[in-house]
C-alpha cells in the first residue's frame, strides 16, 4: 500500500487516511471485502486481478512500494496523562517562535501538504537525539500551552498537536501525533503522545477515537 495510505478497522468497518489527498474515506462492500482479503498478505501472493484493482483505487504504486504491507493501524499501549502546568508563562521571544510555527503549519495545512508536515516530523525524530528527563518534559508542555494562548490563531486540534511537536522537537523531546477517527458520526481528531504519556488531551476523550495514523 502506498506510504500515504492507512486504514483501522471501526466496529467492523474499514476507514481509510489519504494523507496526500487530504481524505478520508469508506470503500464500496466489494472493494472492502477486496482488501480484507489482503490484509496480512505478501504482495506477491496477491491475484493479479487484485493488483489491477487496488491500483485503480490509488492503493498501490506502480511499481509497489517495498515493504509497504497492507495491515491496519496498529492500537496504542494504555495511556496515562501528562498534562502541562498551567501556572507556567512564556517569554516574548518563544511566543514568537510558536506564532512563527502555528502560522506556517496552518498555512501549509491550508495548502492541503499534510503529507509534507508529517515527512518533515519524521525525518526530525530520527535525528533526535535522546530525550531529556521527563520533568524537563512537564516545563516544556508548559510553556508551549503559555505561549498558545498568546497567539491569536483558532485552536485546532491537528494544528495544535502539529505545532506541540515541532515546539518539542527543538528542544530535543520525542514526540508521536496521533491521528484518530470515530463514526456514526464521523469525527476525526488529533493528538501528541511520547511513549504511553498522553501529553496534550484527556484519556476520556482520546479514547473514544480508534488510531488511523500514528506519526
Amino acid at each position: 500500500m502506498r506510504s500515504t495510505l492507512s486504514f483501522c478497522a471501526i466496529d467492523g468497518a474499514l476507514v481509510f487516511l489519504d494523507i496526500a489527498a487530504d481524505r478520508y474515506f469508506m470503500l464500496s462492500r466489494r472493494d472492502d471485502d477486496l482488501v480484507r482479503s489482503l490484509i496480512d498478505r505478501p504482495i506477491a501472493d496477491w491475484p493479479d486481478e487484485a493488483k489491477a484493482r487496488l491500483r485503480q483505487l490509488g492503493f498501490l504504486a506502480d511499481p509497489p512500494e517495498s515493504g509497504a504491507a497492507l495491515r491496519p493501524m496498529a492500537s496504542l499501549p494504555c495511556l496515562q496523562d501528562h498534562r502541562a502546568d498551567p501556572a507556567r508563562s512564556a517569554n516574548p521571544g518563544t511566543v514568537a517562535s510558536v506564532a512563527w510555527q502555528l502560522f506556517r503549519i496552518r498555512r501549509a495545512l491550508d495548502r492541503g501538504r499534510l503529507a509534507q508536515l508529517l515527512d518533515h516530523h519524521g525525518a526530525a525524530q530520527r535525528t533526535m537525539r535522546p530525550t531529556p528527563p521527563k520533568r524537563r518534559l512537564t516545563t516544556e508542555l508548559s510553556v508551549f500551552a503559555a505561549a498558545r494562548m498568546a497567539v491569536p490563531i483558532r485552536h485546532n486540534c491537528l494544528l495544535d498537536s502539529l505545532g506541540l511537536c515541532a515546539f518539542l522537537a527543538s528542544r530535543a523531546h520525542h514526540a508521536t501525533l496521533v491521528i484518530g477517527v470515530r463514526i456514526a458520526p464521523f469525527r476525526a481528531h488529533a493528538w501528541v503522545q511520547q511513549g504511553n504519556a498522553l501529553l496534550n488531551d484527556d484519556r476520556e476523550r482520546v479514547n473514544n477515537f480508534t488510531p488511523i495514523r500514528i506519526a
